[in-house]
């Protein structure tokens, strides 16, 4: 079995040849769930060297395949290309209709298909310029993971600085400039202390 996601190295002509070879042998054989993980690896492949109407077409029919034998986590995948396709192509309308079909499965994702989605819905209402409805939106988001999971979802150091950037920008967008500097250097900060540990 080839190992598509290791071996995709930023939608190299090499990627698509790859998940296209591997497409067309688990088409013959019937072998659905790698057919569906080889559209999801040629759509990225697609969208990393621009080729938007290839990478949409793939990641189309890897949804729909998906659906058919239920499996969410390519779902979530395949929605998550269709959603920056739609970011990168403008296409607003698209976008939010995308965003809102990947939330309803994001209760059930695991985390990192969860803060994908949480990320793009975010940074879709900034680019709304709809700052404090971004800031409110993502603090419910993460209380309701918190509430389901039982844990923290931004336990990690990495997490963390992602949502301290997007409530930095959200602020940015609202005019807070002063919260937005204390963000980021509350995150500049942790960075030296931990440096000098």
């Amino acid at each position: 079995e080839l190992s598509l996601n290791k071996d995709l190295t930023n939608g190299s002509f090499a990627s698509v040849e790859l998940a296209e070879l591997a497409l067309a042998t688990y088409e013959d054989v019937g072998f659905h769930e790698q057919e569906v993980e080889a559209l999801e690896v040629l759509a990225r492949a697609h969208l990393a060297t621009a080729e938007l109407w290839a990478a949409k077409s793939a990641a189309k029919r890897g949804l729909r395949l998906a659906r058919d034998i239920q499996d969410e986590l390519y779902q979530s995948r395949c929605l998550r290309v269709l959603v920056r396709i739609a970011d990168l192509s403008g296409a607003g309308l698209e976008r939010e209709k995308l965003l809102h079909e990947w939330g309803q499965l994001s209760e059930t994702s695991n985390l990192e298909e969860w803060w994908a989605w949480t990320r793009q819905t975010v940074a879709w209402h900034i680019d709304e310029d709809q700052p404090r409805y971004a800031l409110n939106f993502m603090q419910d988001a993460i209380g309701r993971r918190r509430e389901l999971s039982g844990r923290d979802p931004l336990a990690s150091r990495t997490l963390r600085a992602q949502a301290r950037s997007l409530e930095a920008m959200a602020h940015v967008r609202a005019r807070a400039f002063e919260r937005a500097a204390w963000l980021l250097n509350e995150d500049a900060s942790s960075d030296r202390a931990r440096l000098l540990l």
